[in-house]
């Protein structure tokens, strides 16, 4: 997403958004209603993708990452090869 620039963040937002409200416009076009289960699930992306960015550059995101890191790097089954 380098390509972007400045905006890369806004648009990765907007492509998970387009995707997100795709189920929504898709439901009220044919079925002229749309499932309650896409409040919650677009809800759910939308808050998620607006707090997670922030919480990561955070001191507890910070905190978070010293706590996996040594995971990471010690060999484990997720360890880099």
């Amino acid at each position: 997403m380098g390509s972007f620039g400045a905006a890369a963040a806004l648009v990765k937002f907007g492509v998970v958004a387009l995707f997100g409200f795709a189920g929504p416009i898709f439901d009220l076009a044919v079925r002229r209603k749309f499932h309650p289960a896409y409040y919650w699930g677009v809800g759910t992306i939308l808050i998620s993708m607006m707090i997670i960015p922030p919480l990561a550059f955070s001191p507890l995101g910070g905190a978070a990452l010293a706590l996996v890191q040594p995971l990471h790097l010690a060999g484990g089954p997720y360890s880099a090869p």
